[in-house]
């Protein structure tokens, strides 16, 4: 079902109007459905036969009134039939009899094979929408659920009171079950203590715990570090013993999210099942929100003190060894030069001025770094002694050295005393034996500070409280479920069942793509250099003549517009207002309040200035409807349904096939003040990342935000997960997005992940150590691929890639945890050769292949080229107060990515309706090959300044169908 059609399903009435494109969804009928009602009913009962299975087809329900029928769609109708369209009264007059109504209803219902709303069918509705509570508790989002499951089964759908009815009694179950399952597992008096100290104000301070609690982090700082342990401890000093919570993890978000949004001093006159549910959900949610702040802010304080102590090093360390070596050698050739020294007397002064106490190696930038890092501990040791007092599990050398600095704290650092240092340490060795018991601790502890940094990368530590440094194998398939799911998967995938056929397809593969790499050596269009491969550099691709006119020529037909009349036209056509509320909007100030807090949190604006740009709406209403936007997973929804309104043209066609997506970074610039805010190495200002995935077609279909310098890899693949608008087959990303074990995850998933070269110097080609010789590529080929290796950590890849399919984990959790800090492992060594098999398949195409090259570095290209109309749409930076919380950065990274969504999907509309009218009208068309490169990102004909003026009064009968008369408009 489109996501579009959705605002239809249920309704018993016809709305006030219908589109061109709504009556060739559900009212055009082909020859065999005509052919069948006229063979059911007489010529006089055609169009009103045709009226009831057209209203089925869009609403899901039969028509139960005839008060009003749209006379585009009778007159529609009457072309289909050859027949004089009827007016309403003639239509009323055919069904005087109420039996003739039932029996066109009927026979709709027989037509559409739509089944009863029986007793079974009602519990299987309710246990449905049970599951679905774990995303919301909305009622009108699981009365909207409900309407959607009946529709895609073929079964009845009964009046909205029976819906309305059943969706407040699974709330009402689910809510106080959740409740008697908290107070089972805690206990009333620990409960009631946790809500009391809760709304307990702070003592020398004016706020609540509650709201201190609430309160983001601010700077990257340890001032900020300090205010975090201070939460955590309170947090676990009230709630640790009872978690975690016997309640589903989404739902205590959930509950967690509606006290968020409350004042503290509303929270008592909420009924004491809600109190209770919600503040001890809040509890549990926000200590986990708070062990993953400072674990970040732990990381990012680690790789500030290494790249302070690698500057040091470089300024300071390093040329001071350098320069007393140069003494020493100048000396030695004033030696060499006096002739009255004798050999014995040279071998002596010799011997004393190369220090022969220096190891006999000399050390190199990672040793003076490390020399640095044990001049003091006031960097480090203030990062240790918060990393003690955390509950962090795990294995390996950051939980040795941190077990051994807690109780070298507990008794004092003046007590620490350490023989020889572990065999995790090794290059510490000669500093953490140093006699010096301080510069002995301070070695130790900037060693233990480096294991945790690769620990908490890998997995190896973890905390039992945390989402994002949670232990790994939550975030994996169980065992037992997986046995029960890899035949499924596999057959789902196209993938064989035995390894051995999976690397013999991989290697037939790889046979094909080395002949041609043979081929075009051969050609001259690859040269073979030492240890290099290179191929002749691309020239500029030409465009058709005529585009840049063609595209000039077109929007001028389209005319130009000011964004509120853009976004008001699409959702009189999309309704993605709806999606944002979970139903129809109330009145005009509620339409506004959203498109309020589209505009504040999409654009650099603020919401005080957005409601005074929009008249009649207080800064009061956009701030409320923000929150309910952070708190309500629609924003993906509404940007699904502008993606698919947008490629209902047949001029998406020419713009690609809809398999095709590239994946990117973009920087939106930040304050620096913002904790996670990283400096854009290309640009050199403070930014957030949104990473996005664009469709050739054009139309971002999956975003998410993402620290700058962080690989990007995994959320690539989660864009192509995680989406719902095309199936996506190759994915192509630049350099950052690509590493060995993600190529093969990617190729596990059914999708080929493709990344751009400018060149191929040392680029090796890998292939298995039996593969026989191949002549004239020997000089780039390396065999060190082990296939029993990959035989035997094949079945573990599969469920990495299953649990990411499945939902069990994200694919930018699970593949940061498969990253450079787990070399050592197995299944990283296998996954490593998997994908450079893969890779070296794809690299002899790409080398080789001067078009196939090209599609892919167009694709990319076409994809970074949505970032300009980004830009445009959000000139300034990201504000100090915004961008703390997560639940902000996914509103400022959806609202971004809907209003860019509707610039291309506004545009691409009216391009398909400029070209199919000069078609019409007998008037020239671009030819298809200029229409290939008109791309529907085009800004300069739409006004996003200014002040915001709504004219809703053309489109509130589409908008707000069910009004009775119409509302009082504001805005205007």
């Amino acid at each position: 079902m489109r996501a579009f059609q959705a605002a239809y399903i249920g309704r018993h009435e016809f709305p006030k109007n219908l589109s061109e494109f709504e009556l060739r969804q559900w009212f055009t009928f082909d020859e065999r459905d005509r052919r069948g009602i006229r063979k059911a009913f007489r010529s006089r009962y055609w169009i009103g036969a045709a009226l009831h299975l057209g209203f089925l087809a869009m609403t899901g329900t039969t028509l139960r009134s005839i008060e009003y029928v749209p006379g585009i769609l009778l007159r529609h109708l009457g072309r289909q039939f050859v027949q004089k369209a009827p007016d309403l009264a003639t239509l009323r007059s055919l069904y005087r009899r109420s039996q003739t109504l039932y029996e066109h209803q009927r026979w709709a219902a027989e037509q559409w094979s739509l089944g009863k709303f029986t007793e079974d069918v009602e519990k299987r509705l309710a246990a449905y929408l049970a599951e679905r509570t774990h995303a919301t508790l909305s009622a009108n989002r699981l009365q909207q659920m409900a309407y959607e499951w009946l529709y895609r089964g073929y079964l009845e759908i009964p009046r909205r009171r029976v819906i309305t009815d059943l969706v407040r009694i699974v709330i009402h179950t689910v809510v106080h079950h959740d409740h008697a399952v908290l107070r089972k597992h805690r206990g009333e008096v620990r409960i009631n203590a946790c809500l009391q100290q809760l709304l307990e104000h702070r003592p020398g301070h004016s706020m609540t715990y509650l709201e201190w609690l609430r309160r983001p982090p601010r700077r990257r700082s340890l001032k900020t570090l300090r205010e975090l342990m201070q939460k955590y401890q309170w947090l676990v000093q009230h709630v640790e013993g009872y978690l975690p919570l016997q309640i589903p993890k989404e739902r205590q978000l959930v509950y967690a999210r509606r006290i968020g949004r409350r004042r503290a001093s509303h929270i008592p006159r909420l009924p004491t099942f809600r109190q209770e549910l919600e503040t001890n959900c809040f509890a549990a949610v926000t200590l986990s929100a708070l062990v993953d702040d400072i674990l970040r802010l732990i990381q990012m304080r680690i790789c500030a003190i290494w790249t302070w102590g690698y500057k040091i090093a470089a300024d300071r360390v390093t040329p001071q060894r350098v320069h007393k070596r140069g003494e020493i050698l100048a000396e030695l050739r004033r030696m060499v030069g006096d002739e009255k020294l004798t050999d014995t007397a040279f071998r002596k002064a010799a011997s004393a001025i190369l220090l022969p106490d220096l190891p006999a190696v000399p050390p190199g930038r990672a040793a003076d770094v490390r020399e640095v890092l044990t001049l003091n501990a006031r960097r480090i040791r203030p990062v240790l002694e918060a990393l003690v007092k955390l509950d962090l599990r795990g294995t390996g050398p950051a939980r040795d050295g941190l077990d051994w600095l807690k109780d070298t704290y507990k008794e004092g650092v003046g007590r620490f005393l350490i023989d020889k240092a572990p065999p995790w340490a090794r290059r510490w060795n000669t500093l953490i034996e140093d006699p010096d018991s301080g510069r002995s601790l301070r070695a130790y502890e900037a060693a233990t500070l480096g294991a945790v940094r690769q620990g908490l990368r890998n997995g190896s530590l973890y905390s039992f409280h945390g989402t994002e440094f949670s232990d790994p194998a939550r975030h994996l398939m169980p065992q037992a479920r997986w046995e029960a799911r890899r035949g499924s998967y596999q057959l789902e995938k196209g993938l064989p069942r035995s390894p051995e056929h999976y690397t013999n397809r991989a290697q037939a593969a790889l046979q094909a793509s080395l002949a041609g790499l043979q081929d075009a050596v051969t050609a001259g269009d690859v040269w073979i250099g030492r240890k290099d491969l290179y191929f002749r550099r691309d020239e500029a691709a030409k465009q058709p003549e005529g585009v840049e006119l063609a595209q000039i020529s077109l929007y001028r037909d389209i005319g130009r517009v000011q964004l509120p009349t853009l976004l008001l036209e699409l959702d009189a056509r999309v309704r993605f207002s709806w999606k944002l509320l979970g139903r129809e909007p109330k009145n005009p100030e509620e339409l506004l309040g959203v498109y309020g807090a589209l505009l504040a949190a999409g654009t650099d604006l603020e919401s005080r200035g957005v409601a005074r740009m929009i008249r009649g709406v207080h800064e009061s209403t956009i701030r409320r409807y923000m929150r309910l936007l952070e708190a309500e997973p629609a924003m993906r929804e509404a940007n699904d349904a502008l993606l698919q309104f947008a490629r209902t043209h047949s001029i998406v066609n020419h713009w690609g096939t809809g398999f095709e997506a590239s994946s990117d970074l973009m920087s939106l610039d930040a304050s620096k003040h913002l904790y996670d805010a990283r400096v854009d190495p290309k640009r050199r200002v403070h930014g957030m990342g949104l990473y996005q995935t664009i469709l050739a077609q054009w139309g971002i279909v999956y975003d998410q935000p993402l620290p700058l310098l962080r690989r990007q890899v995994g959320a690539a693949i989660e864009g192509v997960v995680r989406q719902r608008t095309a199936p996506i087959r190759w994915l192509a990303v630049d350099t950052q997005g690509h590493t060995h074990i993600r190529l093969a995850i990617a190729k596990l998933l059914g999708f080929d992940l493709y990344f751009r070269q400018n060149d191929m110097r040392h680029q090796w080609l890998h292939l298995p150590r039996d593969w026989p010789e191949v002549p004239g590529l020997e000089p780039v080929l390396r065999r060190d691929l082990d296939l029993g290796l990959m035989h035997a950590e094949l079945d573990e890849l599969l469920r990495v890639a299953a649990s990411i399919h499945d939902g069990y984990g994200s694919a930018t959790y699970l593949l940061e945890r498969m990253g450079s800090a787990a070399s050592g492992s197995r299944l990283h060594r296998a996954g490593t050769q998997f994908g450079q098999l893969w890779g070296t398949v794809y690299l002899c195409d790409y080398a080789a292949q001067e078009p196939f090259r090209r599609s892919v570095n167009g694709i990319l290209v076409r994809g970074e080229s949505v970032h300009q109309l980004e830009r445009v749409i959000h000139t300034g930076p990201i504000r100090s107060d915004r961008g703390r919380r997560g639940d902000e950065k996914v509103l400022i990274s959806g609202a971004l990515t809907l209003l860019t969504n509707a610039v291309i999907a506004y545009n691409t509309w009216k391009l398909h309706q400029v070209v199919e009218r000069r078609r019409a009208a007998g008037k020239p068309v671009p030819a298809d090959d200029i229409l290939a490169h008109i791309s529907p990102i085009g800004f300069r004909h739409i006004n996003f300044h200014g002040v915001y003026r709504f004219p809703l009064e053309r489109y509130l009968d589409r908008l707000m169908p069910s009004a009775v008369s119409p509302p009082l408009v504001v805005g205007a």
